[in-house]
């Protein structure tokens, strides 16, 4: 079972990239996001990785042992994103 649903993920991709107001990316939020809109789509980088994976790691009150050695050069929607996460999650748990 997924620990992290789309909606969810949707909702955490939204607060960073409204966190991160300063680079001009307002108009994205207005965008309808599915699970199948890039990363690209939304100008999700590696700053904004890090960021969601501190939101995540609040919110499960986990650590999900990411680090620059994480591979997610596979990641190129927010599904992608999420099954990573999950993937993730389910690492740290059985740890």
């Amino acid at each position: 079972m997924s620990c992290i649903t789309n909606d969810l993920l949707i909702a955490l991709l939204r607060d960073v990239v409204a966190e991160n107001r300063a680079r001009n990316r307002e108009a994205i939020l207005q965008d309808v996001w599915s699970p199948l809109t890039t990363l690209e789509e939304i100008g999700f980088d590696s700053l904004d990785l890090v960021e969601l994976v501190f939101m995540i790691e609040d919110r499960f009150s986990v650590d999900i042992g990411f680090n620059a050695n994480t591979n997610i050069n596979d990641v190129k929607t927010i599904d992608d994103l999420r099954r990573a996460i999950d993937n993730l999650l389910a690492d740290s748990r059985a740890a």
